[in-house]
């Protein structure tokens, strides 16, 4: 046999074993994303008929080229789309069986969302309401059961992610100040910083917080309530720009995305802007000037950098269609004065705003590391939002284009955050793409189904992935049926550090801190204030070097570290877990 042959004979077997696996076409899936399409490629290449020899050659050197990088992604962890194999044999079971293939007599009438239109009469200003059909029933319903499952589990909750600490101790010292701090008196110190995030999300885990050190419970109010709310407006949106079909489509393909479940549940602020963006473009589109107004204000007070981006969608829109730009400029003017009193916090502070670029000495690398961060995307909802963008035409469908294109800023200096945060315009298009395939209650019924079955996302930029590049996508229906069976969140490490602290410290005593998440953990925790903290992109480098100072001749001092290495060598040191707390005298 010729040596160039061997490889493909082999993933020509490799394939006939998946086909076992998963039948005919259905085992597409499986071997096509674990060889991120190499093998299928190079399979075809080596199939190639030519009369001539050099021809032949070279197709054959691509090919085994081609399956030596099938290899070394198959072994670089991608092996585990295999394990959509038998998820599509049974799938395939069920098409067949169940003949959702067949074509029926009486096809499902769908209604039509309000069209666009491109004259002096743009939107004609609807009443917004909409003729509730089955499938509009039947989307509420998940929406409500998502919502009910996680009220039901909401002692299943509890902090997730190191910006979520950070959130909660900004709204601990509003709690206890009574106030919006102008200055950052809780990390960092004993110096501090300017306090320049953005307040509403800290003012509403405030809101339900009982008092300071119930701050997390207030949080999970949010945590419960967030993400249901944003499938809702997601799809209203989706509703009433196209039809009861498409809004329950791009539901169900949202409630698969695992990202966007977790900036909710992580309750990022700038998950505020999600939720309240598809209102807002609503109301815009609408012309509703105060409407828009005030959900643009709200949008401005939740983060300091995504909220730009949305008027930059909306200066987008305003520039395709020129009828809005006279009420744009009213629209942003009144937004941007409303703004001010932040804005002009920020402006006297802005010394100690840094970036990526900044701190790396070289603008070039901070945005590159900007662009490869975080970069998280499911291939096959991409490839098929990518099908419904270019196969499909209208004016409703170019205006969630010029959305996507409006927020194209973020995938240069916020990476995969763009994914998260445009996951619901996305959502639309591959609904777009299904629509003339979910022709039947059988195949919804498939959809729901598949609405069950967590993909692998392929990931990169991960802070802390040293695996695989790939990520699990649990579903949102797949959390709300598995929170049943988890136990009670309860942290008794954080709860026995908290009694030490308070057990050995004297009142206002600074803790120093090897981690910048624990930092802010400790605050919460405690109400302690700290060396260290989240949020790098505020700080100064003279707060740096009086924090290092403290630590190496303050005394009384004490370390709460992850890394018991790093401790100094004149403490005397306890563990707690996995903190190591160091006490010097």
């Amino acid at each position: 046999m010729n040596p160039l042959d061997v490889l493909p004979e082999i993933f020509t077997y490799f394939e006939k074993i998946c086909i076992k696996i998963a039948s005919k076409g259905w085992h597409r899936a499986g071997f096509y994303l674990s060889t991120l399409f190499t093998a299928p490629l190079a399979l075809y290449f080596s199939e190639r008929k030519s009369d001539s020899p050099i021809r032949i050659l070279f197709l054959k050197m691509v090919a085994n080229f081609l399956l030596l990088l099938s290899i070394l992604i198959l072994i670089r962890g991608f092996w585990i789309f295999l394990l959509l194999l038998p998820v599509a044999r049974l799938a395939g079971w069920i098409y067949t069986h169940l003949k959702i293939g067949e074509k029926e007599t009486q096809t499902i009438q769908w209604e039509e969302g309000i069209v666009i239109h491109t004259d002096d009469q743009v939107f004609r200003r609807p009443k917004l309401r909409i003729h509730l059909e089955k499938l509009d029933l039947l989307s509420l319903l998940l929406i409500l059961f998502i919502f009910l499952s996680f009220l039901i589990n909401v002692d299943k909750f509890a902090p997730l992610g190191d910006d979520c600490w950070y959130h909660l101790a900004v709204s601990r010292k509003i709690i206890e100040l009574g106030k919006i701090p102008l200055w950052d008196t809780w990390e960092f110190q004993p110096v501090g910083r300017p306090h320049l995030y953005p307040p509403l999300l800290h003012l509403l885990i405030a809101f339900f917080s009982k008092d300071a050190d119930s701050v997390v419970e207030g949080a999970k109010v949010l945590q419960i309530c967030l993400y249901p709310a944003a499938l809702l407006t997601s799809w209203y949106f989706a509703r009433l720009l196209f039809s009861s079909k498409i809004a329950f489509i791009s539901l169900i393909i949202l409630s698969m995305d695992a990202t966007f479940l977790l900036i909710f549940i992580g309750i990022m602020p700038s998950s505020l802007v999600n939720l309240l963006f598809p209102l807002l473009l609503i109301s815009f589109l609408s012309k509703r000037l105060k409407t828009s107004v005030f959900l643009m204000v709200l949008c401005l007070y939740s983060h300091l950098s995504f909220p730009f981006l949305v008027l930059i969608c909306l200066l987008v829109l305003s520039y395709k269609y020129r009828t809005y730009f006279s009420f744009y400029k009213k629209f942003v003017i009144i937004s941007l004065i409303l703004y001010l009193p932040w804005a002009i916090r920020v402006l006297i502070f802005r010394d100690f705003l840094r970036s990526f670029g900044t701190i790396m000495g070289n603008p070039l690398v901070g945005v590159l590391i900007g662009m490869l961060s975080l970069q998280i995307f499911n291939p096959i909802f991409l490839a098929f939002g990518i099908k419904g963008l270019r196969n499909t035409s209208g004016i409703n469908r170019d205006l969630v284009k010029y959305v996507l294109i409006g927020f194209l800023p973020a995938l240069i200096f916020y990476g995969g955050r763009y994914w998260f945060h445009t996951a619901p315009f996305w959502a639309i298009f591959i609904a777009l793409f299904l629509k003339d395939r979910i022709t039947s209650q059988k195949r919804i019924a498939l959809l729901i189904l598949c609405a069950f079955v967590p993909m692998p996302l392929i990931a990169f930029g991960v802070p802390g992935n040293a695996g695989p590049p790939l990520l699990p996508s649990i579903t949102a229906l797949d959390g709300a049926v598995g929170l049943h069976f988890l136990p009670v969140q309860y942290n008794a490490q954080d709860m026995a550090l908290k009694a030490f602290i308070e057990q050995n410290t004297l009142p206002g005593q600074i803790i120093h801190v090897d981690e910048a998440s624990l930092a802010d953990r400790i605050v919460v925790l405690t109400g302690h204030p700290v060396d260290n903290g989240m949020w790098f992109e505020v700080g100064s480098e003279e707060a740096e070097k009086k924090i290092y100072s403290l630590r190496l001749y303050g005394r009384p001092a004490i370390f709460v570290y992850l890394d018991k290495s790093a401790l100094p060598l004149d403490v005397s040191i306890t563990q707690i877990g996995k903190y190591w707390v160091g006490m010097r005298t």
